[in-house]
């Protein structure tokens, strides 16, 4: 609490929000430094950029883990972690906290993947690379437990209480109790340090293909703007970082909670199912499987496309449909957030679904047709004039390429 007060300087609500906390305000302004120097050379240096924020938090939550395991009252930590609670999977909850989990830690319908992945050579395997990242996110989530509960184990051993007393979560956890956690520990300053090191090549991880997003659309879009990278990048992070300093303010924290809160509800499932219904039912799998055989030289597995078609948009209607029910308006701490703030957030969840239905609308109005069913039809084939790259124009000939389409 009294590191909370010290560095927000946090106000009584969202009604106030005060001055910028200008240390915030800096670290802000250096995240976006580093954010264009990861971004200025394009992928070539942004990919080896990656080993870096990559690399370092697996080797700082190693060190964790092993200081963690050698101090006392650890070992209750793990066995709070790691004991199984088999009446918890009668709770629909757990299993919609972890489809939620998984959408989030792998980056689903973000269009972070389908950017990145458009920088891979044409016969690059796939499958592989999907397979590898979903044992790795999960794993590395495994990992990352047995050295957070290591270290709140010890810390609950110096306080005479249980682990279960820690129960929390969302930037609480990351910003205060864990802090608070490692300053328990022998050289606190240190392992403080270390600690927001990882937090910061972590955030670097995510940003980076977040704004590459946005780069990649505005060179694709403006042609002529791509040849001054530099520029589409100041483009891009300049509004960014002039909204972020409503963070920075010392009620900063409770406009942060509140877009936490709706920024991601209900849109993820929303382009979730969509992306699935199009790629399998719009598009089709028979063309997707050919492409891929194309490119790959293998078809997908006959159980991919299932989940693809039925099983995916499925569980993704289940978690809408779930979100909506269980949906309780926000707080943070003991502050509730008055009615013009929930519809505020409210504004903010569908800012980013209200532009599928207007680009939609508009699509089919420019499309060529006597009637609005012969416009309908003809939107939703696909486009028969590819931009193809030039390795893939030498692979790929007029008539294949008629074929799949």
């Amino acid at each position: 609490m009294l590191n909370r007060l010290k560095v927000l300087q946090i106000t009584d609500g969202l009604e106030h929000l005060g001055g910028i906390r200008w240390p915030i305000f800096g670290c802000l302004v250096i995240t976006y430094v580093l954010a264009f120097l990861c971004l200025f050379q394009g992928i070539k240096v942004s990919g080896k950029v990656v080993y870096v924020t990559v690399s370092v938090p697996y080797i700082l939550i190693t060190v964790f883990l092993i200081r963690g395991c050698l101090l006392p009252g650890s070992a209750d930590g793990i066995y709070y972690y790691i004991y199984p609670k088999f009446e918890r999977l009668l709770d629909p909850k757990i299993w919609i906290e972890a489809c939620n989990y998984a959408l989030l830690t792998l980056g689903i319908a973000f269009g972070c993947l389908p950017t990145m992945a458009g920088h891979n050579e044409l016969n690059n395997n796939c499958f592989r690379d999907a397979v590898l990242m979903v044992g790795a996110v999960a794993l590395t989530s495994v990992y990352a437990g047995f050295a957070f509960f290591a270290i709140m184990g010890h810390v609950a051993y110096l306080r005479g209480v249980t682990v279960d007393a820690f129960q929390t979560s969302g930037y609480n956890l990351g910003f205060i109790v864990y802090p608070e956690a490692v300053a328990s520990l022998p050289l606190p300053q240190l392992w403080s340090a270390l600690t927001f090191l990882m937090l910061i090549t972590l955030g670097m991880d995510s940003l980076v293909p977040c704004f590459e997003i946005a780069v990649t659309a505005v060179s694709d879009h403006f042609p002529s703007l791509a040849r001054r990278r530099w520029l589409v990048i100041i483009i891009v992070l300049v509004p960014c970082c002039l909204l972020g300093l409503l963070y920075t303010s010392q009620g900063g924290m409770y406009m942060l909670t509140l877009v936490d809160w709706y920024a991601f509800f209900p849109s993820v499932a929303v382009f979730g199912m969509l992306e699935c219904f199009v790629v399998s039912w719009i598009y089709g799998t028979h063309r997707m499987e050919k492409v891929i055989n194309l490119m790959w030289g293998k078809t997908v597995p006959w159980v991919l496309t299932f989940c693809m078609k039925f099983v995916s948009p499925g569980l993704l209607l289940i978690i809408f449909c779930y979100s909506l029910y269980s949906y309780r308006p926000p707080k943070y701490g003991d502050y509730i957030y008055p009615a013009w703030a929930t519809g505020l957030g409210w504004m903010i969840s569908f800012a980013s679904v209200l532009p599928l239905p207007v680009v939609f609308i508009w699509t089919v109005y420019k499309t060529e047709g006597n009637t609005v069913g012969e416009k309908l039809k003809k939107s939703l084939e696909p486009d028969t004039h590819w931009e193809l790259s030039s390795s893939f124009a030498d692979t790929v000939n007029e008539n294949t390429l008629e074929l799949i389409i």
